[in-house]
C-alpha cells in the first residue's frame, strides 16, 4: 500500500493499524511540511504495531520516532528478513536519493539528512543498511565516528553538506579491513574535508569500490595506500576541486579495473597518475580541452597514449 502526500485534513487515526495484514507500506511526504510533525506520532505507533510488513518506505523526522519503531516493532524484533528504506530528519524536495542512480532501490537504506551527532539507534540500523545518506549532518567528524564494524554491508555511501568532516575514514583504532563490499562512494560539498582515509590501510578495505566521485571538496590529499589499493575501481568522477594538484601522489598505483575518468573545474590538476604500465583497461578520459592543453608530462609516449582515450569540451 502507498500513501502520497496525504494532506493535514486526512482522518488517518486508525487508518493504517486496521491494514492488520499489511505486507508492504510506502508513506511518501514532504517532512519538511509542518502538519506532518502533527500526525507523525499517530502513523508511527500504528506502522509500528503491523505485525506482518515485510517491506516499510517511511520518513522519521525526529530520532524518537525511529527509536520507537526500532524498540516496539514486532515484526524487527523478531529479526525478520523486513526491508526498509527509512529517511530521518527534515528535508525538502531538493534532498537528493541516494539510490537514485544505483540498482539498489529493493535494499535496506538509511538517509540522516540535518541530523547531529551520533544516536545509538542509528547504530543498530546501520548493521542492516546497504544504501547510507549522510546529508547536511552535524557532530562528527568522520565517517568512522559511526563505528566501521556497523558498516560490514554498506554498499553505497553519500556525504553531502557534512562541513565537519574531515577524513571519511580514520585508520587509527581499525585492526582489520573495513568497508569490504562498498561498491559507491559519493562525496559532495563536504568543504573541510582534508582527506578520504588517514592511518593505515588494512587488507580488503574498499576492495569492492566500482565507483568513486567527489564534488566540490575544497582541500583533499591521499596518500598511504598499497599499489594494488582499490582494485574493482572502474569510475572516478572529480568535480569542481579547485585546489586539487593531485589524484595520487605518483604513478605507483595500478588501477587493475579504472575504465573511465571525468574530470572538470579542476583547474590546478596538472599531473595524471598514470604511466605505460598501469591502469590499463583505462577507456575513456572526459574533460575540458582547457584542462587537457595545461598537463604536465614525464613521457610523451604516455601522453600520446591517453590521449587517444579523450572526450574533451
Amino acid at each position: 500500500m502507498s500513501l502520497s502526500n496525504f494532506g493535514m485534513d486526512s482522518h488517518i487515526e486508525g487508518k493504517v493499524s486496521s491494514f492488520n495484514s499489511l505486507e508492504e507500506l510506502t508513506i511518501e511526504v514532504c517532512s519538511s511540511k509542518l502538519w506532518w510533525d502533527k500526525i507523525v506520532d499517530t502513523v508511527k505507533k500504528e506502522v509500528a504495531a503491523l505485525e506482518k510488513l515485510t517491506s516499510l518506505q517511511f520518513c522519521f523526522p525526529e530520532v524518537d520516532c525511529l527509536e520507537l519503531f526500532v524498540t516496539t516493532s514486532p515484526v524487527w524484533k523478531k529479526n525478520s528478513c523486513m526491508t526498509f528504506q527509512f529517511a530521518n530528519g527534515h528535508s525538502d524536495s531538493t534532498s537528493p536519493q541516494i539510490l537514485e542512480s544505483f540498482c539498489y532501490a529493493s535494499n535496506n537504506s538509511l538517509k540522516l539528512v540535518n541530523r547531529n551527532g551520533v544516536n545509538p539507534i542509528m547504530l543498530k540500523l546501520l548493521m542492516k543498511t546497504y544504501a547510507f545518506g549522510l546529508i547536511n549532518h552535524k557532530g562528527v567528524s568522520r565517517l568512522s565516528d559511526f563505528d566501521m564494524k556497523n558498516m560490514d554491508k554498506m554498499l553505497v555511501c553519500l556525504i553531502e553538506g557534512c562541513n565537519e568532516i574531515k577524513t571519511i575514514i580514520n585508520g587509527n583504532g581499525i585492526t582489520q579491513g573495513v568497508l569490504k563490499c562498498l561498491e559507491h562512494l559519493c562525496i559532495n560539498n563536504v568543504l573541510k574535508l582534508e582527506s578520504i582515509w588517514q592511518g593505515p590501510v588494512y587488507p580488503g578495505s574498499l576492495a569492492q569500490l566500482k565507483n568513486l566521485t567527489l564534488k566540490m571538496v575544497m582541500e583533499s590529499e591521499n596518500n598511504g595506500l598499497e599499489a594494488n589499493a582499490l582494485p574493482s575501481l572502474k569510475t572516478l568522477i572529480l568535480l569542481d576541486l579547485p585546489k586539487l594538484t593531485s589524484i595520487w601522489v605518483d604513478d605507483s598505483l595500478e588501477w587493475p579495473s579504472l575504465q573511465r575518468i571525468k574530470i572538470s573545474m579542476c583547474n590546478m590538476l596538472r599531473r595524471l597518475p598514470f604511466n605505460n604500465a598501469n591502469a590499463t583497461k583505462l577507456r575513456f578520459i572526459e574533460g575540458q580541452e582547457s584542462w587537457w592543453g595545461a598537463l604536465m608530462w614525464d613521457d610523451d609516449a604516455v601522453k600520446q597514449k591517453l590521449q587517444s582515450l579523450c572526450i574533451l569540451n
